[in-house]
């Protein structure tokens, strides 16, 4: 017989599919408030925390983006997509120096975790840094010689652009 601890860990987990099923239809407004049920049965739960962020994020409210995103790493440190989330609300707010902290950070803790290396390089790049940029990429294609972004951008930053 399940615990209701273990029910109410099913059914924020539930909650949170449905509302990610939900975003991806385009009903964001809806996906939100299946999100925010899933957090009232689980206030730590790091991916309903993250998808809220996304939700604000596409709603154009960073500061409340970088909220949720925040919260989500804090509950999960090497949680992947929500520190790379939040590395780019922090770059899109103008603090690209934190960012690429985050994300360097974040890869010695979870060096597996592959879109943050194309978010860091991109990042790099963006930053004049095409040197960094190229040992990001480096990285990357260590641990998958076939990553096609990856290869893709090298050759890129290979040709000069």
């Amino acid at each position: 017989m399940a615990t209701p601890r273990g029910r109410w860990r099913t059914s924020a987990d539930a909650l949170n599919n449905l509302g990610y099923t939900l975003f991806q239809t385009g009903r964001a407004q809806q996906a939100s408030e299946f999100y925010r049920r899933a957090l009232e049965l689980r206030p730590d739960f790091p991916e309903a925390l993250n998808n809220v962020g996304i939700f604000f994020g596409q709603q154009r409210d960073l500061e409340h983006a970088e909220a949720y995103f925040r919260q989500a790493v804090e509950k999960r440190p090497d949680y992947g997509e929500a520190a790379n989330n939040l590395a780019l609300v922090l770059n899109a707010r103008g603090d690209s120096v934190a960012a690429i902290a985050l994300l360097e950070k974040l890869l010695k803790e979870n060096p597996a975790f592959q879109p943050a290396y194309v978010t860091l390089c991109r990042l790099y790049v963006a930053s004049g840094q095409r040197r960094q940029a190229v040992q990001a990429l480096e990285r990357l294609l260590q641990r998958n010689p076939t990553h096609p972004q990856g290869l893709q951008l090298l050759k890129q930053l290979q040709d000069g652009r």
